[in-house]
């Protein structure tokens, strides 16, 4: 899967992962705040989704 990573909004970097946990794991590995990092990504039905890194509240948002 293609993976496009932004930082405070903007595109830092493309990756491919096969799977989303797998793209989610690199940016946890290496950052220790990660409130301002998203993933976005292609669905397999072919849309666009965005996963958000969790603030304090402690729970992860996909959209």
């Amino acid at each position: 899967m293609h993976f496009t990573f932004f930082y405070d909004g903007a595109a830092q970097r493309t990756a491919e992962y096969p799977t989303l946990e797998e793209a989610i794991r690199s940016i946890e590995l290496g950052q220790v705040d990660r409130t301002l990092w998203s993933i976005q990504y292609m669905d397999r039905e072919g849309g666009i989704r965005v996963y958000r890194f969790p603030g304090d509240r402690g729970d992860r948002d996909e959209t």
